[in-house]
């Protein structure tokens, strides 16, 4: 299978381009692919940069050059479900918007214009992501163009989506981009803070071990993948 990767920060994808057999550098439209495997899987790696627009382009770029097959997107979130550490490593089941609002149309609160409300990952890929994965956390991601780092702004988004477990920037537009172009994926998602009043000292203080931890994840989970 040929699976192309998206990471939007570089600590992010370092893990994961240090564990690629047969490493090769590809430039297109100004973006690096990094090109190789791991397992038995053809991997095409991007650096997508941070937000909606950026990993959309992403997938685009990964669909139209390289012809993957599916998308995976890792990286780190931030946890608005009390219950989640640091460190915690959540899967994402389904993802949406938490900041998108066209309810005057009748449309849910969350949900775009002729889009669904929530994007569902491949079952298939949750369920092999389960079996490599201690306790796995699996349900609702939600995405923004806004780093949350307010009690305020939790309490916010869980009016909209009590069952919401993290939120980050980039799973919602990576899964819309890939179900637009029919190609399954997964979110993948290392807590590297708690999306609280000092979200911003806690990211960067974990944002390191956050990215190759759920790098790490990646990499068993495509060794064991058929």
């Amino acid at each position: 299978m040929k699976l192309g990767i998206i990471c939007a920060m570089e600590e992010e994808l370092r893990t994961l381009v240090e564990s690629l057999d047969k490493d090769s550098k590809i430039t297109r439209h100004g973006y690096v692919f990094h090109t190789g495997s791991i397992g038995c899987h053809e991997l095409v790696l991007i650096q997508s940069g941070i937000g909606k627009v950026m990993s959309a382009i992403a997938v685009t770029l990964l669909v139209e050059i390289f012809d993957v097959d599916a998308i995976v997107n890792t990286g780190s979130a931030g946890a608005v479900n009390h219950s989640l550490k640091i460190g915690d490593i959540v899967v994402a089941d389904r993802l949406a918007y938490h900041d998108v609002d066209v309810t005057a149309f009748g449309y849910a609160y969350g949900q775009m214009a002729q889009q669904p409300l929530y994007f569902e990952s491949s079952k298939y890929f949750v369920s092999e992501l389960r079996k490599v994965i201690d306790s796995p956390i699996v349900g609702l991601i939600t995405s923004s163009d806004s780093f949350i780092a307010s009690e305020s702004r939790i309490a916010e988004i869980k009016k909209h989506f009590p069952d919401v477990l993290a939120v980050e920037m980039e799973g919602a537009s990576v899964a819309q981009a890939a179900t637009a172009m029919k190609k399954p994926f997964v979110i993948i998602r290392a807590i590297s803070d708690t999306a609280s009043h000092d979200a911003s000292v806690k990211f960067d203080e974990f944002i390191i071990e956050a990215g190759r931890k759920s790098a790490q994840t990646l990499i068993n989970f495509l060794n064991n993948l058929e």
